[in-house]
């Protein structure tokens, strides 16, 4: 991935030497104050006037004061860029308001960006917006998608990238559950200027004539999509197919569930996602190949112009991934550096391309694969050398295998406390991983250049293809195997922001003092090892329990927690997938934190298993935890209330399903404060519900309407 950066020396950390890094911290800070809050523009404007005010009056100081004073000027330096990076987020913010019109359109015209996707019912693609018709007027949105969803059985041959369509049918906004853990989909796919979806039949949509729109993005859907036609044609099992499209077009939509599951539990999901590693590869045989262009006069100029002009347009192919990004914009600045003969800092170019990126799409910060990718380049730009050091022998094959070691561990450094943070588990192997993984992906990106260059002469396409079904096929059984191993994921971690914070706090004071030998440095880590103990006493002192009933679409789900266990019960028809338990609750069967039960009304408080929360109790419906009583009214079931002899005094009823009609003989046997509907309480049902509660002076709460309920108990 970094090979002029593990090549190249010790990168110095003067600030002289870095300028681009003093101004990406107050951009990046300005931005994360924007995304958090809004700053009205007048406050914003009046700011900037008098920094800049301020700013000039220090030109008009003598040298020897402006010297004097120059932290001042600093000062206030930093707070123009921090207003810098609030303005710029501010913009896209009103750009993305204006877009928001699309959720009123009633009819909107777009062009298709890429081919459509199978689904379980339907297929989805992406369009681009190009007008839509709100209040009896046409209107142009700036740069804004919507999904665009076709129930099977309709025509798709004619979707394909640049074929511009009208839809006639109501955009609604991406869905988001609000559940605790639940992945922020919505959020995610806004970021990424797609602003709603939209459900069609085949007479709400067709195809606009004309001559197709050409684009870009277009073209690069197309290249993908005859990359993976092609591995199709060569006879790639499915498993290998979809690693195959995932590693050399970026195509990830064939993988499978369990496939991706392998790759993240054994610590080589990286590898899946197009990134540094294969932009660095890309970028080595290019610049090696085209080594013979530097005899002639002009040489120099077209060789790295080449260079560049491929790596980006592999780049645009691949999908644009925040990695790939970051990447090609690093490499384009080591290779402009080099074109005018300038020594490079690494760590100045990393910060150059971070602030290049977040100028044109700031909403990147909340991006995980954006953050991710930075702090695993910056963890190898600052601990690579120290870690090499640390092993070498003067050992020819041990010093080589040691350095493929230390990037390991210095890009593990960088990203693991955010990495736990984001996916709640740790891959203890990731360094025998990443031995035997980043040769194989080496030697398939290799093989993948040269089976391009051989799909015309079929004899040596064929024992191309022969080759990559090997090395695909051992990437599996190596991944596979080393996920069976003892102990291969540390599973549910999951560690609180502050905690994060503290932790690359620690790493970063660490590294200071290790390398300065700086009293300074020492104090910072102490610091940042006695805010961890505080936050972990603190938690640990005052475990948390909470009351959830999730909102997960046609399910009934309900949860109980308390200290570091959790209890979800499962009374859906079917039941959670794998696959929803991971995307709705942020959990997985492997979490070894949960109990994932699946019908209550068959367990009695001896049959349950050990190890469940303190003060937990639960019995044919009731249950009892902590200062919480409840009973859970599931409307398929006749109620048990009749053998009562007293009228109990509930906290909450949980409502399922749709006979409401049974909810006042319900009422008549128990004194209940609070009712909640869960997510298969059908609309008209909610509202009789409504209106049997209002009536009793019963407070109501809807989970499809208002989100999870959750309440700290």
């Amino acid at each position: 991935m970094m090979f002029s950066l593990v090549n190249s020396r010790y990168p110095s950390m003067k600030p002289a030497e870095i300028p681009m890094l003093r101004l990406i911290i107050p951009f990046v800070t300005g931005i994360v104050i924007a995304v958090s809050f809004s700053i009205p523009w007048w406050i914003l404007l009046f700011a900037i006037i008098v920094i800049l005010f301020i700013l000039a009056g220090f030109s008009f100081l003598p040298p020897s004061s402006r010297y004097k004073y120059n932290w001042i000027s600093g000062f206030f330096l930093f707070l123009l860029f921090v207003a810098g990076g609030i303005l710029r987020t501010e913009a896209a913010k009103q750009v993305r308001q204006k877009n928001q019109h699309l959720l009123q359109a009633d009819f909107i015209e777009g062009v298709v960006t890429d081919f459509p996707v199978e689904r379980t019912k339907t297929y989805r693609c992406r369009v681009k917006v190009s007008t839509y018709h709100e209040k009896d007027k046409f209107q142009k949105p700036a740069q804004a998608y919507i999904l665009l969803y076709l129930y099977k059985g309709d025509n798709m041959s004619c979707l394909i990238p640049g074929q511009r369509i009208w839809i006639n049918s109501r955009i609604t906004s991406i869905p988001y559950y609000h559940n605790p853990g639940e992945f922020n989909y919505r959020r995610f796919m806004l970021d990424q200027g797609v602003y709603g979806q939209v459900f069609a039949y085949k007479n709400q949509w067709g195809i606009v004539k004309g001559e197709k729109q050409v684009t870009l993005t277009g073209l690069a859907a197309g290249i993908r999509h005859s990359i993976v036609e092609k591995l199709k044609e060569s006879g790639f099992n499915d498993r290998e197919l979809a690693v195959a499209a995932a590693l050399m077009a970026g195509e990830r939509s064939l993988l499978d569930p369990q496939t991706k599951q392998v790759f993240s539990q054994s610590g080589a999901m990286h590898v899946l996602a197009i990134s540094g590693l294969h932009v660095g590869i890309l970028y080595y045989i290019l610049y090696t190949l085209l080594a013979f262009l530097e005899r002639s006069k002009y040489g120099r100029i077209l060789r790295i112009t080449v260079v560049i002009l491929v790596i980006w347009t592999y780049a645009l192919v691949t999908g644009l991934s925040p990695s790939v990004v970051r990447a090609s914009a690093m490499f384009s600045f080591f290779l402009f550096g080099d074109l005018i003969r300038q020594k490079s800092n690494s760590m100045n170019i990393l910060a150059s391309s971070a602030f290049l990126i977040l100028l044109i799409h700031p909403f990147l910060i909340r991006s995980a694969g954006f953050q991710l990718s930075y702090l695993a380049v910056t963890g190898i730009i600052i601990f690579y050398h120290p870690v090499r050091m640390w092993g070498i022998t003067g050992f020819i094959v041990w010093d080589k295998i040691w350095s493929l070691i230390a990037v390991s561990l210095a890009a593990q450094i960088g990203t693991a406390p955010l990495s736990i943070f984001y996916f709640h588990q740790f891959p203890v192997w990731f360094v025998f991983t990443n031995l035997l993984v980043i040769p194989l992906v080496t030697l398939i990106i290799y093989g993948f250049i040269l089976w391009i260059i051989t799909i015309p002469i079929a004899g040596l396409a064929g024992i191309m293809t022969t080759v990559l079904k090997f090395l695909i096929s051992l990437l599996l059984k190596s991944v596979t195997l080393i996920q069976t191993l003892p102990v291969s994921v540390i599973p549910g971690l999951y560690p609180q922001p502050l905690m994060v914070l503290f932790l690359y706090g620690l790493i970063a004071s660490a590294f200071l003092f290790l390398i300065y030998r700086r009293a300074l440095s020492f104090l910072i880590v102490q610091g940042a090892l006695l805010g961890m103990a505080v936050i972990i006493l603190t938690d640990l002192s005052s475990p948390t329990r909470y009351f959830t009933v999730f909102n997960i679409p046609r399910k009934s789900v309900i949860g109980f927690t308390g200290g570091n266990k959790s209890v979800i019960f499962d009374l859906s028809s079917p039941r959670l997938s794998d696959a929803e338990m991971s995307y709705y609750l942020g959990l997985s069967a492997q979490t070894g934190k949960s109990f994932f039960i699946t019908d209550w009304f068959t367990f009695t408080l001896q049959s349950f298993p050990a190890g469940l929360p303190d003060g937990f109790f639960i019995k044919k419906g009731f249950f009892c935890i902590a200062d919480i009583k409840g009973y859970f009214f599931d409307s398929c079931r006749p109620p048990l209330l009749r053998h009562l002899n007293e009228c109990p005094e509930l906290n909450y009823v949980v409502f399922s399903n749709n006979r409401w009609w049974n909810l006042p003989a319900l009422l008549d046997c128990i004194s209940c404060r609070n009712v909640i509907l869960d997510a298969t309480v059908p609309g008209y049902a909610a509202r009789h519900i409504n209106r049997i509660c209002r009536e009793a002076g019963i407070n109501v709460y809807d989970v499809k309407q208002r989100g999870a309920f959750m309440v700290a108990i």
